[in-house]
Parts: structure tokens; C-alpha cells; sequence
């Protein structure tokens, strides 16, 4: 499977992971009447994400970090069938990357309140594959300098 992959310290204990390609961040996907006007407003709200994302893993944190409960659904329904459901009124809210959000945004949707910090995504290699890891890590680096890396990145990240 050719993508990037959110790293996380679980993924990293299975996992090599080659220098960060792009950095994403998580973002609350919401009609814009219920737009939250920081995180804190999850508070004892119901909150979807798909299951395994690490929208799970960043929700949890926050609850934490409020010191109250927010309502974790973990869905087997992918991504854009979700923010579907947050368009049609089934569910009011959903974390997702925001490339996905602004993906499928529109002016029914806001995907403006980020959830914690930027995360890197980096290609994923067996532990047993160091040596594929640093040569795919110098591909990037020079790479990353060129105008072809520029007009890819544009189309596909902008």
C-alpha cells in the first residue's frame, strides 16, 4: 500500500517509519451551526471517529487534558460516509485529518477547530528493512527540492 501513515507510539512498536513526508492535523468536522469555538466545547458531547484512526487516540488525550468526559464512537464506516452523516444531521460531530475534512468540505460543513498538535505522516517499513528505510529517507530529501515534488505536493496536498 502505497500512502502516508499517521505515526503514533503503537504503530512505531510494529513499524519503521522513514522521516516525515507531510504534517496533518486532527480537526473537528461539524454542520457549522454547532461549531465548537475551542475543543473544550466536547465536553459531554458524543464525538465519531473512525475505528483505529488516531483521532481516537487524540480524543482520548483531550479528555484528559479537560478534565471531563467526551463520548467516543469509534465507527467501522470510513471517512466520507461520516462526514455524510454529520451533513444529514445523523451524528454532529467527527475527527478526521484535515485533508479529508477540506476534502469533502462545503458550506453546510466547518472543519475549522483543530484537535492537539500537527502529527507527522511517514511511510511505513517492516522492522526487519532498515537499510530500504534510510534510502527511501535520501530519496525524499532530495526529492522534496525539486519542482516536480513542488507540482505533486500542489495537486494533491493543496
Amino acid at each position: 500500500i502505497a500512502q502516508s501513515i499517521a505515526v503514533t507510539a503503537e504503530k512505531k512498536e510494529n513499524m519503521l517509519f522513514s522521516e516525515p513526508v507531510l504534517f496533518n492535523k486532527q480537526v473537528v468536522v461539524v454542520r457549522k451551526e454547532h461549531c465548537p469555538n475551542d475543543v473544550t466545547e466536547l465536553a459531554r458531547k458524543t464525538v465519531y471517529a473512525c475505528n483505529g484512526s488516531p483521532a481516537v487516540i487524540r480524543l482520548e488525550n483531550l479528555s484528559e487534558d479537560i478534565g471531563d468526559s467526551i463520548f467516543i464512537v469509534e465507527s467501522d464506516l470510513g471517512e466520507e460516509e461520516l462526514i455524510e452523516k454529520v451533513r444529514s444531521e445523523e451524528i454532529d460531530y467527527f475527527v478526521c485529518d484535515s485533508r479529508t475534512a477540506n476534502l469533502y468540505a462545503d458550506s453546510l460543513l466547518s472543519c475549522e477547530t483543530v484537535v492537539g498538535f500537527s502529527q507527522s505522516e511517514s511511510w511505513a517499513f517492516r522492522k526487519k528493512s532498515p537499510h530500504l528505510k534510510e534510502l527511501f529517507d535520501h530519496f525524499m530529501h532530495t526529492f522534496k527540492t525539486t519542482h516536480e515534488y513542488q507540482d505533486l505536493y500542489n495537486k494533491y496536498y493543496k
